[in-house]
């Protein structure tokens, strides 16, 4: 999962942007999670007192001091981003860390990645006559998986398909001594596909 830390609070009423503020100041201070983080904590405290003391002098009303705590706040805010950005970066994923500071957060899948060309299956002949076992590899928990077995590669059309989801197959009734060719198709998302090269076998 990916874990940021998001910036909710910048739309807060004055009363609850206060609390947060409190709660962020309080949770940061030396933790230990955070141990880089401890000046710039002491910087955002300090300018939380001013912000405090702001904010009562605006009280009263006055274009002034409302204007003056308005502009502290925006530089808190300022502060609170950059220290958001830097407990995302700590906590490295664990929403445990992040849940420590204080900061509100969400969590995301991750990405899935492309798929890539598959390694040739591994084959080897099957406990009866005339079968061959073959197995590929998954890719990033891909769902379905197509093993196509051929004795004449050169034909397009000649290769027998056997889809599903199981990333092992056992081909039955083949012909003892006759080279066979065996490759498999891997399906992602989006309709990706993917196929690897063939390997050829002679079952017994």
């Amino acid at each position: 999962m990916i874990v940021r830390v998001t910036n909710g609070y910048e739309k807060l009423s004055e009363g609850e942007f206060i609390k947060f503020l409190g709660n962020v100041v309080a949770k940061m201070l030396g933790n230990e999670h955070f141990p880089k983080r401890q000046e710039a904590v002491k910087a955002l405290q300090t300018q939380q007192e001013e912000y405090l003391k702001l904010v009562a002098n605006a009280t009263g009303g006055g274009k002034e001091p409302i204007m003056l705590r308005d502009a502290k706040r925006s530089l808190v805010i300022d502060l609170l981003h950059r220290m958001g950005a830097d407990v995302t970066a700590d906590s490295n994923g664990d929403s445990i860390i992040v849940t420590t500071s204080g900061f509100p957060y969400t969590q995301a899948k991750k990405p899935t990645l492309p798929l890539v060309k598959p390694a040739p299956p591994k084959v080897k002949p099957g406990v009866n006559s005339g079968e061959l076992q073959a197995t590929g590899i998954r890719q990033n928990k891909n769902g379905a998986v197509m093993f196509l077995i051929t004795d004449t590669p050169d034909s397009t059309f000649s290769w027998k398909p056997t889809p599903g989801t199981n990333i092992k197959v056992l081909f039955t009734g083949l012909e003892s001594g006759k080279r066979y060719y065996v490759k498999y198709v891997l399906t992602g998302p989006n309709r990706q596909r993917v196929e690897s090269d063939a390997v050829s076998y002679i079952p017994q």
